[in-house]
């Protein structure tokens, strides 16, 4: 699979807040490990359930949308291809196959594609369909709602959007990125000794991970700002 589309960073019109601005600076930090995300959510959907008529009917009808997923084709991804041998895209089979496990498979892709496109705030109202319980792919999708509060400025939402997703299932795939995310915006809501404690915590727990790799800097930072010493953890 290619790498992910990393998100258009738009300018920002008006006044800037410092909070804005400090998320901004260290966006690509925050939006590490997306290409980990994106091969964990794909890997979910060769999962089927087969619970009834619909479900069974439904996950017939998603390999198309999956392949279009794994392409980065997001707008054939939300509105499908009449051209296809299976034609439907993410937004009319969130709406015909509402109530099943395959719909809200399809409510990930399309939370997904609409973050490419800069729109967050339809990507949270598809992201907060994604209910199922997978221990990998249940906190990659609240670090997705994570992101699309962050990026709309509701920081103290994403904060605990983030906490949720770090303590959701402890792994050493999605976990660690969530904590840096968790650490970043901790950071720009002023919580530095929170941060710098949530950027040990990758150290300690984590530290064969890619995350890690540089996270004695954040530590470093962190205890700085908070006038602690970076030891004390």
């Amino acid at each position: 699979m290619s790498e992910i589309k990393e998100t258009i960073d738009e300018q920002l019109g008006g006044g800037v807040s410092k909070v804005e601005q400090f998320y901004q600076k260290n966006k690509r930090a925050v939006q590490i490990g997306a290409g980990v995300l994106v091969l964990a959510i794909a890997g979910f959907f060769g999962l089927t359930y087969m619970n009834d008529t619909k479900e069974a009917e439904a996950n017939s009808r998603l390999w198309m949308m999956e392949y279009y997923f794994s392409k980065d084709s997001f707008d054939l991804v939300l509105n499908g291809n009449p051209k296809a041998e299976e034609p439907i895209g993410a937004i009319e089979f969130v709406e015909e196959y509402s109530g099943t496990k395959a719909a809200q498979k399809a409510a990930l892709m399309a939370g997904k594609a609409y973050i490419v496109k800069g729109d967050y705030t339809t990507a949270l109202t598809y992201l907060e369909k994604f209910k199922l319980d997978d221990e990998l792919i249940r906190p990659m999708a609240i670090g997705l709602i994570g992101d699309c509060q962050s990026e709309l400025g509701n920081m103290e939402e994403a904060e605990s959007s983030y906490q949720k997703a770090a303590n959701f299932s402890a792994n050493p795939y999605s976990t660690p990125v969530m904590l840096k995310k968790l650490g970043l915006v901790q950071e720009s809501l002023g919580k530095h000794k929170e941060a710098a404690a949530t950027f040990t915590r990758i150290k300690k727990e984590f530290n064969e991970s890619e995350t890690a790799r540089d996270i004695e800097k954040y530590i470093a930072r962190a205890s700085a700002k908070a006038g602690i010493n970076s030891f004390d953890f």
